[in-house]
């Protein structure tokens, strides 16, 4: 994984975006995410240029999904079976016949070696939020992996406001069955939904009206133990 990049559970598809160059190489492959960076390093060249040329970007569509190896077709030429790669055969996939200058020194396809180049699955779906920070009296949004939990989230935060953990993290929730609306400490265990924050929730008597994000709230907090 390239030094730089802090390692996550769930990438945003914008994220893995950043990854597209040759010094820092990121793909994702039917949900999961691989860093590629040192792979396409060590085995520069024709079987590269593919990978190079899609970094940044989903590649589910170069894999079967039920096996999760790459395609097959039979070739109308030679009538057998071989791989379907249109864009190019790239790192770790066979010739169609015996070569010698082929490197075979591996043990699993890099797509199927996940503890070296999986670092993390991909969202199936983001969600913006915004945090409200009620001592500095400013605010972020952030596009969040809906899988994350709070915790999670308050991590990237730390980007933002690298004394993150020295707040009490709180959010807006409606009571069940009336129109009532709170503001209540979460559960930094637990996701967003599973907290009870959804969207479109509004409070004008608070300060804190959003038609559109969750909005969670960041109190200072004094006793820094229970940061």
């Amino acid at each position: 994984m390239t030094a730089l990049a802090t390692r996550r559970r769930f990438y945003t598809l914008a994220e893995v975006a950043e990854h597209n160059a040759p010094q820092d190489c990121w793909v994702s492959i039917l949900g999961e995410v691989f860093d590629i960076t040192e792979l396409v390093k060590a085995q520069q060249g024709p079987a590269a240029a593919p990978l190079i040329a899609a970094a940044g970007t989903d590649i589910s569509h170069w894999f079967d999904a039920k096996t999760g190896d790459v395609k097959l077709f039979v070739d109308p030429v030679t009538n057998l079976q071989s791989v379907y790669c249109p864009q190019g055969k790239f790192i770790h996939v066979a010739p169609t016949e015996p070569r010698s200058d082929w490197n075979c020194g591996f043990d699993l396809p890099w797509w199927q070696n996940a503890d070296e180049y999986r670092i993390g699955r991909l969202t199936s779906s983001t969600c913006l939020i915004r945090i409200m920070n009620m001592l500095t009296e400013s605010e972020d949004f952030l596009e969040v992996p809906k899988e994350e939990s709070i915790a999670e989230i308050r991590d990237r935060y730390m980007d933002i406001n690298s004394h993150a953990a020295s707040y009490n993290w709180k959010a807006l929730k409606s009571s069940p069955g009336s129109d009532q609306i709170t503001l209540e400490e979460v559960n930094m265990n637990l996701t967003l939904e599973e907290n009870g924050i959804g969207n479109g929730l509004m409070s004008d008597e608070m300060g804190l009206s959003t038609a559109y994000s969750p909005v969670l709230c960041l109190y200072w907090c004094d006793d820094l133990t229970t940061a």
